[in-house]
């Protein structure tokens, strides 16, 4: 997927310190897959109202904060927080959210494995960033052996959307590129 339209850019907003290199990292991960121009925006401090906790972010609110900033901006928006995020109602923890057919995902580095210099290990953080931006363009999970798949041990391994998927996000991405 490529596009020559200047004027749209994927946004990368992090919650807090985010490394520059996982900043640059996901740069390259959206240009390289997804074909899209990204700008950084400064990073955006973590609001008392966000927590659950010390180092535990309320899904739920931190997806509505970044939704509102992709609003501002016409742009879509990709958060990146190195807090744990959680569903409160579900208790349940996750490695990242996103609006299907939205403007808004963030993913946490929290749960990611990491490599031996203690960064975030990069395939699944390709992996992590890929899937929440497959349902920014409008995928929900796929019972396929795709990047959209639910299973738990996907991110660990080399794997691809499928063409129903990539299909999708295609014809998402034409969308955004009108606008």
């Amino acid at each position: 997927m490529t596009t020559t339209d200047d004027h749209f850019r994927l946004l990368i907003l992090p919650y807090g310190e985010i490394d520059e290199e996982v900043l640059r990292q996901t740069a390259d991960i959206i240009q390289t897959h997804l074909g899209l121009r990204t700008s950084v925006l400064p990073a955006v401090k973590i609001q008392k109202r966000i927590l659950v906790g010390p180092d535990t972010a309320d899904t739920e609110k931190l997806i509505s904060q970044v939704s509102d900033i992709a609003r501002v901006y016409g742009q879509l928006v990709l958060g990146i927080i190195a807090a744990d995020l959680i569903l409160p109602q579900q208790n349940q923890l996750l490695d990242g959210y996103a609006e299907v057919d939205g403007a808004a995902a963030i993913i946490t580095l929290a749960e990611l494995p990491r490599d031996k210099r203690g960064a975030p290990a990069p395939l699944d953080l390709k992996n992590l960033i890929l899937h929440e931006l497959g349902h920014v363009l409008g995928n929900n999970d796929c019972p396929e052996h795709c990047l959209m798949s639910e299973k738990r041990g996907l991110y660990a391994s080399e794997i691809s959307f499928c063409a129903r998927c990539r299909g999708r996000m295609e014809r998402a991405l034409t969308h955004w590129r009108a606008r």
